[in-house]
């Protein structure tokens, strides 16, 4: 083995040969690479569609007698966090003044309503560009539904 001394430092030559040696037989057969499995991005919550404002269009009852008749609603907006009035007077299965409180994720829309015949019932429904459809279920009968079909 042969140490030379170069500027402070010692180098040893033959170091393969000194392994070799003593049986050593592991040996590396390309460079080291870490590897690490990239982490996923975080699905993005999709922003809020924009549902405030004045909406006209039609109420139909899902019970036999209710006919389509006009109706209405208005809506306040922070983010995602909805009120609003919804209306439909003109129908034995109308309602006046219904207080709507719920969000709007994307463009599905979900809260309750109370007030009116309805008394109080959940809320559902899809903004598709200026069009706003509802259904309305009665929490306290279970079976009386209407849908809204509304548009801006």
């Amino acid at each position: 083995m042969r140490i030379h001394r170069v500027g402070g430092l010692l180098l040893i030559a033959a170091a393969g040969l000194a392994a070799a040696s003593t049986g050593c037989k592991d040996t590396v057969t390309g460079p080291l690479v870490a590897t690490r499995t990239p982490t996923p991005a975080p699905t993005p919550t999709p922003l809020p569609g924009n549902i405030a404002g004045d909406w006209a269009g039609t109420e139909s009852g899902q019970a036999a007698g209710c006919p389509t008749v006009d109706a209405s609603a208005t809506f306040q907006q922070s983010g995602q966090n909805v009120t609003g009035t919804l209306n439909a007077p003109n129908s034995i299965c109308g309602f006046t003044d219904l207080q709507f409180t719920g969000t709007i994720v994307g463009s599905t829309v979900s809260g309750t309503a109370d007030g009116g015949l309805i008394g109080h019932g959940t809320v559902t429904g899809t903004l598709s560009g200026s069009n706003l459809t509802l259904q309305i279920r009665d929490l306290d009968l279970d079976t009386a539904e209407v849908d809204m079909d509304l548009h801006r």
